[in-house]
């Protein structure tokens, strides 16, 4: 089993979210839960509403902000990391996917080319970034922007 210390800071893009001035007098994570399977999502969000527990969403990719290191409501809150939650099932007859929100642009890219040499997937130039944050919050991709 990881240890507390070792989750929050394995995906940390920048060592400055977690140690950095400007987080080190905010709260931290008190608890990060590590979904292996999709139902864990629907079990963690009624656990943390049950226990009025404020919850964030880990994916995979970019944290440049820190939002799931350090937090500006001084209340607790938990880390429910989603980033093994990777399927992706590309299907070509019907130009589809199913992707599952802790894969990243790479993973999806490398997908489709397996299956296809003229489909293609309009995402962002970094293949390091979660799928899940690309299409929620929006990136720079070769077509322009995505902005939701």
């Amino acid at each position: 089993m990881s240890s507390f210390s070792s989750i929050l800071n394995s995906t940390a893009q920048n060592i400055f979210q977690i140690f950095g001035a400007f987080t080190a007098s905010l709260p931290k994570p008190k608890s990060i839960f590590v979904l292996l399977h999709k139902s864990h999502v629907q079990a963690a969000v009624i656990c943390t509403r049950k226990l009025g527990i404020h919850m964030r969403v880990r994916r995979r990719g970019h944290d440049y902000e820190g939002p799931f290191y350090a937090s500006e409501i001084k209340t607790h809150f938990i880390v429910v990391d989603i980033s093994d939650l990777r399927s992706i099932n590309i299907d070509i007859k019907d130009s589809s996917a199913w992707i599952q929100e802790g894969s990243t642009t790479g993973e999806v890219y490398y997908k489709i080319a397996e299956k296809s040499n003229v489909h293609g997937f309009s995402a962002g130039y970094c293949t390091s970034i979660g799928i899940g944050g690309h299409i929620t919050r929006g990136a720079y991709g070769p077509i322009g922007c995505l902005s939701l």
